[in-house]
Order: C-alpha cells, then sequence, then structure tokens
C-alpha cells in the first residue's frame, strides 16, 4: 500500500480529469487535495480515523472528519467551508469505489451545507493603502502588483482570467477588455468583453510601458501574455503561486486583510454605489447569467445605510401608532413622555 494512499488515488483522479477539466482547476483541485489528505493524516495519527486510504474510509472515519471541521481550534469551519472538505473527499473516496459519503446522504445524515457568506468588498480607503504599497515595490514584482490593484477593482474580471490573458486582449483604444479563458471555459463559461474603467486607465498604460521594457531589456521582441514572467530567456505566464506570494507582501505592507477574490466584489460595489441601477450591466461585465449570482456573491450591503433607511422611512411617516395615555399630541412629544416615565 502506498504511504499516502489518498494522495495517490487523487493524483490518479486529477490524472483523469487531464482534458476535462482546464489546467488551472487540476492546479487548485490538487491544492485541496492535498490539504485533505494533511487533515486525515492528522487524524490518523490522532487516533481519530482507522485510515487514509479511500477505499476502505469508513462510516465512523467519515463521522470524524465531520467533527473535527465542527470542532477545530481555534474556530469551527464554517458550513460552506465544511461542505467543500466533504466533496473533496467524497470525490477521491468515490472515484477509489467507495461510496461511504453517498451512503450517508442516502441515510438522511445532516451532512454541512453552503450557506451565502458577508460578501467582502474593500473601501477606497483600504484600496488606496494596497495602492500606495505595491508603489514601494520594487522591480518586476512591483509592476505586476501595481497592475494588479488597479486592473482587478476596475475591470471586475477573476484574477486567472487577468492571468492567462495575453496582450491582445486589451485594446486601449476603446479600453475594452477581451475574456479569453472565463472560468467554466469548457462546460459552461462564454468569452465576453469588459470595460477598464476609468481610475485604472492610466497605471494600465504605466504597466504596459514597463512591460514593453522588461522585454526589451531581455532580448525579446515580443511575448503573447499580458501578464508575464520572463524565465530562462522566454517570456511566459504570471503564476498563480507568484500572484499568492504578492498578496501577503501587499498585506504586510499596507496592513489590509484580503483575498484576491475581494477585488471583484470591490469592483461591484464600486459600481452600484454609484449607481445602483447598473445592477444588470454589472452583472454582465462580470460574466453572470443573471443578477441573482451578482447580488447573492459580489453585492456588500452597507447595513448602517440599510438600517438607517429603515429608521427614516419609519420616522417620515404619518400612520405612527400613539401609545393610549401617553401621548395625543405630536410623535416627538409621546417620545419624550415614554423616556422620562422610564428614567422615573
Amino acid at each position: 500500500m502506498a504511504q499516502y494512499p489518498f494522495l495517490s488515488a487523487s493524483k490518479e483522479y486529477l490524472k483523469r480529469r487531464k482534458g476535462i477539466l482546464v489546467d488551472s482547476t487540476i492546479i487548485e483541485l490538487d491544492r485541496k487535495f492535498r490539504m485533505i489528505d494533511g487533515i486525515l493524516n492528522q487524524l490518523k495519527k490522532g487516533g481519530n480515523i482507522s485510515t487514509t486510504d479511500p477505499k476502505r474510509i469508513a462510516r465512523a472515519d467519515v463521522q470524524a472528519f465531520l467533527y473535527w471541521m465542527r470542532t477545530r481550534k481555534p474556530e469551527p469551519l464554517d458550513p460552506s467551508a465544511q461542505n467543500n472538505y466533504l466533496r473533496y473527499l467524497e470525490m477521491v473516496c468515490t472515484f477509489a469505489g467507495n461510496p461511504v459519503v453517498q451512503g450517508l446522504r442516502a441515510e438522511g445524515e445532516r451532512l454541512p451545507i453552503p450557506t451565502p457568506k458577508d460578501v467582502r468588498a474593500l473601501s477606497l480607503e483600504e484600496l488606496g493603502r494596497l495602492q500606495e504599497a505595491a508603489e514601494e515595490f520594487e522591480g518586476w514584482t512591483g509592476e505586476i502588483a501595481r497592475f494588479m490593484v488597479w486592473f482587478l477593482p476596475y475591470t471586475g474580471v477573476r484574477h486567472n482570467e487577468w492571468r492567462t490573458a495575453q496582450v491582445e486582449d486589451l485594446n486601449t483604444g476603446s479600453w475594452k477588455f477581451r475574456v479569453r479563458h472565463p472560468k467554466g471555459e469548457m462546460r459552461y463559461g462564454k468569452k465576453r468583453e469588459t470595460v477598464v474603467l476609468p481610475p485604472a486607465r492610466q497605471a494600465v498604460l504605466r504597466y504596459l510601458i514597463a512591460r514593453e521594457r522588461y522585454l526589451k531589456e531581455a532580448g525579446i521582441s515580443g511575448a503573447a501574455p499580458l501578464v508575464l514572467k520572463i524565465r530562462g530567456g522566454k517570456a511566459g505566464y504570471y503564476s498563480e503561486n507568484r500572484l499568492r506570494i504578492i498578496k501577503t507582501k501587499l498585506e504586510k505592507a499596507s496592513g489590509v486583510r484580503f483575498t484576491i477574490k475581494d477585488f471583484r466584489s470591490t469592483f461591484t460595489n464600486l459600481c452600484l454605489d454609484r449607481d445602483s441601477s447598473l445592477l444588470s450591466d454589472v452583472s454582465r461585465a462580470l460574466g453572470h447569467k443573471d443578477t441573482r449570482t451578482t447580488e447573492a456573491y459580489y453585492v456588500k450591503i452597507n447595513v448602517g445605510a440599510a438600517l438607517g433607511r429603515l429608521e427614516q422611512a419609519f420616522a417620515e411617516a404619518d400612520d405612527m401608532p400613539l401609545i393610549s395615555g401617553l401621548s395625543s399630541g405630536p410623535k416627538e412629544k409621546g417620545r419624550i413622555i415614554i423616556e422620562n416615565r422610564l428614567t422615573g
């Protein structure tokens, strides 16, 4: 038996999915499977589960895995994360011929279900801090960091749609950007065109000038990737891992905690804060089928403003009931009488 049977099975699963899933999804799933493998080995070492072999994982092992997620220190995983972790476990177990998780579902076991998360969108102040921090970065890393913190929040494209773009996809005459590799392109994703909003345009031009200089210094006359990295005298696409490194550096330099995905919801809220009637247009720019996805996952409701509007609606109403015996005059007078009685 392999030393790490879950990892071995997951690698075989991904090998079979090659050509069906895009490379970025394969890479992401590999990262998730490695994480699940680490958790299973930790639980096995602690005597909580009997095996890490996906062919032999039993009901009790899955229950122990669920218990770990619900009681994890320093804090439990939220239901959406629990659902995802269980789904990754199920993928590999099912591939190995073990329907243990499906059996739990069929028996009506109350398994975690995804719940909508609070939308995280950067404020203008936070975005400004990230942009200022990026200005301090040196070299080609600095150029990529500056391009990222301006382009993503003012186009709304996914970072992989940006990272895998070609330079010809960006038209600085019309300021349109063509999404060459949309999410789900082999199944449901459609190529689309979006706009580079005015606040980002100067930064985009600055990056393109730096890109030409970078290629010239390397002795390369031209290259297809928009977001590129030169290695061994050849230009290739900037890696996902390098972007994560930049993200961590930006967090440390700015003091702003964020995920790269936050730029996408930031775009949504920057647009809708200006004009809420733009929801349909924003949804189209994001590549959503309809506005429901946009509203559920990318629109951050300003709770303070929303509650203020509710309060204002009732404050201005003429049909507010009065408490008998306290006041027959104006509503404000009735409020004062109640407060006086409460305070003695």
